[in-house]
């Protein structure tokens, strides 16, 4: 039994030293070791600032928005048009929807061709724009025809639409279940799909 307590001792000073520096190294590393043991923080939420077609989005989330558009420019035969529209938002970048678009182009002849609808989506970088719903195109020579849906270059004034067509000029009525196609300038209006013309009697 005399030796037990000298061996006990020792262990002592062996373990009293080490415990100590363990003890000032997790003093020291203590905020290192807590994130590594503390669970991970919840990954962010990312909250697109582009509005969506639904009614739960906020009107601030709309990435651009603006009211009373106004746009002039030339094609590329010189033929000046302007773009108005009430509304345009733009839900991704350089895509653009408008709110009752009118868009009227000048010919070189003196002839105006004027394009509205409902709404409209612009595609800025191409220039061109994607006319829906009550569709109406008139022309100065007195004709307007009114589809649903139309495709309108606004570089080359050239547009056309796949869906029928009916309007009224000075000859009489016309409709074309195949669509349309507005070339040569603005100046020609072929129709697609057996166009019917109902010829108007003078003096009627």
């Amino acid at each position: 039994m005399k030796f037990t307590q000298p061996k006990r001792n020792k262990k002592l000073k062996r373990i009293l030293p080490a415990l100590t520096v363990l003890l000032i190294l997790t003093i020291a590393f203590w905020p290192n070791i807590y994130k590594w043991l503390s669970p991970p923080p919840p990954a962010p939420k990312l909250v697109s600032t582009i509005a969506q077609n639904s009614p739960e989005k906020p009107k601030d989330s709309i990435a651009n928005e603006a009211r009373d558009i106004y746009f002039d420019g030339v094609d590329k035969n010189n033929q000046p048009y302007t773009l108005t529209a009430k509304q345009g938002t733009e839900f991704k970048e350089g895509t653009v929807e408008l709110t009752m678009p009118t868009l009227t182009l000048k010919l070189n002849s003196g002839q105006t061709v004027v394009l509205r609808s409902d709404k409209a989506i612009l595609y800025k970088e191409q220039q061109k724009i994607e006319l829906i719903d009550h569709v109406v195109l008139t022309h100065t020579t007195g004709y307007e025809f009114t589809t649903e849906k139309a495709w309108l270059d606004m570089k080359t004034s050239t547009a056309f639409g796949h869906d029928p067509i009916a309007g009224t000029g000075p000859q009489g009525q016309l409709y074309a279940k195949g669509g349309f196609k507005l070339s040569d300038k603005g100046e020609k209006v072929s129709f697609i799909g057996r166009p019917e013309l109902l010829i108007q009697k003078e003096g009627k």
